[in-house]
């Protein structure tokens, strides 16, 4: 167990504790990349070990195609899944039905971003890309 330690930087002050109850996305890739439209893609995120309070990680489509996050507003990004069970890794499936309920995907790169979250904060955004190809070449 680490000591708890505040740090005074002028008009802040910063605990170490504050630091570890930050929400905060180490790692976040795409299962098969580039993938076939339609084709089940998984998307997984990790947390920090140090950062266990994460109790849910969201996973959203850039929608608007300008690689930024935005959850509202006039053209906000898909949100795809919530997943709140921390047991098996955090992760979603894209498949099928995500494809249509979205009204497909066109060929070319998409970007997803996760945001890890705890009943007080979220993480910022951590983008993945996948090229989304109509079929594989043979």
């Amino acid at each position: 167990m680490v000591a708890d330690r505040t740090v005074d930087i002028g008009a802040f002050e910063l605990s170490f504790s504050d630091l570890l109850a930050q929400p905060l996305i180490s790692t976040f890739d795409i299962s098969s990349n580039p993938s076939v439209i339609g084709a089940d893609v998984e998307l997984r995120a990790t947390t920090a070990e140090a950062n266990s309070d994460v109790q849910q990680v969201l996973f959203y489509w850039d929608a608007n195609y300008d690689g930024i996050l935005q959850s509202s507003g006039s053209s906000p990004d898909a949100l795809l899944a919530v997943d709140s069970v921390a047991a098996d890794g955090w992760s979603m499936v894209l498949g099928s039905d995500e494809y249509e309920s979205l009204g497909g995907f066109a060929n070319g790169l998409q970007t997803f971003f996760a945001v890890a979250a705890n009943e007080s904060s979220s993480s910022e955004p951590f983008a993945a890309t996948v090229e989304l190809l109509s079929s594989f070449i043979e």
